[in-house]
C-alpha cells in the first residue's frame, strides 16, 4: 500500500518530549504513514532519540539542517514527502489516539476535500483538557466559518493542493504557521471537519526570548495573515490575528525593544486593521502602554504583563 499521510516534524532541542510524539505517529492504524523529522540544529539528544527509532522503523526519515527555524524545516520536510496528504506535528505534541490520522484521512476521502480538520486537546501538566473553540458539526464547511488561524496541526492537507499552489511556510522565526494555514484554506475554499480528537498541544514548555528579529518576524506573519483573512472575507479570523499582537509575552518583548522599526510596523498594522474593520480606536496593547502619560497606570500595566507571563511560565 502506498503512503497515505506524511507527518512532518521540525525538531529543535526537544529530546525530553519527542519519544511520545514519535510513538503516537507510529501507532497510527488503518493507514500507511511516514514520519519525516527535520533536525533544525539541535544541541541536545533529539537526534539520538530519532536515530534509535529509525533503527526500529523504516517509516522514519531524518533530515538535518543548520538552525533556520521551524518554517524552513517544515518546507524541507514537504519536499521529501511522498504521501497523498501531509500533516504537521511538533515534537512536544502528540496524536491522542491511534485513529487520529485515519479519521482525518477518511473524512477527506469521503468528502473529496483537500483539507480535513478535527478537534483538539491541550495538555497543561497534569491535565489534558478539551478545546472548546472552533468546534463544528461533522461535515464540509466554508473558510468563512473559521474563527481561528491557529489550527493547522489539527488538519491534513492534500499534497497536490500545496504543491500546485506553491504554498510554503514563510521563513519567519515566529508566526510562520497562520500564513501557511490561511493560504492553504484560501486555495481550498472549504474543509471537512470530523468530530474526533486528532491533536494534543503541550502548553507552556518554553518561554519565548524576544529580540527585534523575532518581533519583526511575528509582525510580518501577522501582516501576511491579515491580508489573507481579508481576502477570504473572514472578519473573525482577522480580528483574532490582530488581537494576538496584544498577548502579554509579545507586548513585553515590544516594550523591551528600542527599535523604531518595530513601533512603526505596529502602527501600520493598527492603521490597516482600523481600515479593514471600519473601527476607530483599535489599538495594540504595547503601543497603548508606550503612549500612556500616566506614570502609575503605565507601571501597573507593565506589572500586569509580568504577572500574566509569570502565570503562563508556571505551566
Amino acid at each position: 500500500m502506498s503512503t497515505q499521510v506524511s507527518v512532518i516534524m521540525p525538531v529543535y532541542n526537544k529530546g525530553k518530549y519527542i519519544q511520545q510524539a514519535i510513538d503516537s505517529v507510529l501507532s497510527q492504524k488503518q493507514l500507511e504513514v511516514e514520519l519525516i523529522c527535520i533536525d533544525d540544529g539541535s544541541s541536545d539528544d533529539s537526534v539520538e532519540v530519532i536515530e534509535s527509532n529509525r533503527a526500529k522503523s523504516e517509516k522514519i526519515k531524518l533530515i538535518r539542517q543548520a538552525n533556520a527555524g521551524a518554517g524552513v524545516a517544515r518546507n524541507a520536510g514537504m519536499e521529501q514527502a511522498t504521501a497523498e496528504y501531509v500533516s504537521f506535528l511538533d515534537p512536544d505534541d502528540w496524536y491522542p489516539s491511534d485513529r487520529a490520522l485515519s479519521h482525518l484521512y477518511e473524512g477527506a476521502k469521503k468528502s473529496g476535500r483537500s483539507i480535513s480538520m478535527g478537534k483538539r486537546l491541550f495538555y497543561v501538566k497534569p491535565f489534558t483538557l478539551n478545546r472548546t473553540d472552533n468546534l463544528f458539526q461533522e461535515g464540509v464547511h466554508s473558510v468563512k466559518e473559521l474563527t481561528s488561524a491557529f489550527l493547522y496541526q489539527s488538519c491534513i492537507f492534500n499534497r497536490k493542493l500545496i504543491a500546485s499552489n506553491g504554498i510554503k511556510f514563510p521563513p519567519y522565526r515566529r508566526f510562520q504557521d497562520p500564513p501557511f494555514f490561511l493560504e492553504a484554506l484560501s486555495a481550498a475554499g472549504d474543509f471537512y471537519f470530523t468530530e474526533n480528537y486528532v491533536h494534543c498541544y503541550r502548553r507552556g514548555v518554553q518561554r519565548i526570548v524576544w529580540n527585534d528579529v523575532k518581533l519583526m518576524d511575528y509582525i510580518s506573519g501577522v501582516q501576511d495573515s491579515l491580508r489573507l483573512a481579508a481576502s477570504i472575507g473572514n472578519s473573525s479570523v482577522f480580528r483574532q490575528v490582530f488581537d494576538s499582537l496584544s498577548h502579554a509575552s509579545f507586548t513585553e518583548g515590544v516594550l523591551d525593544s528600542e527599535s523604531n522599526e518595530v513601533v512603526n510596523a505596529l502602527q501600520q498594522v493598527e492603521g490597516y486593521a482600523g481600515e479593514v474593520l471600519s473601527e476607530a480606536g483599535l489599538s495594540i496593547r504595547a503601543l497603548r502602554i508606550m503612549q500612556c502619560d500616566n506614570i502609575v497606570h503605565k507601571k501597573m500595566s507593565t506589572w500586569a504583563l509580568c504577572l500574566e507571563n509569570g502565570v503562563k511560565s508556571a505551566f
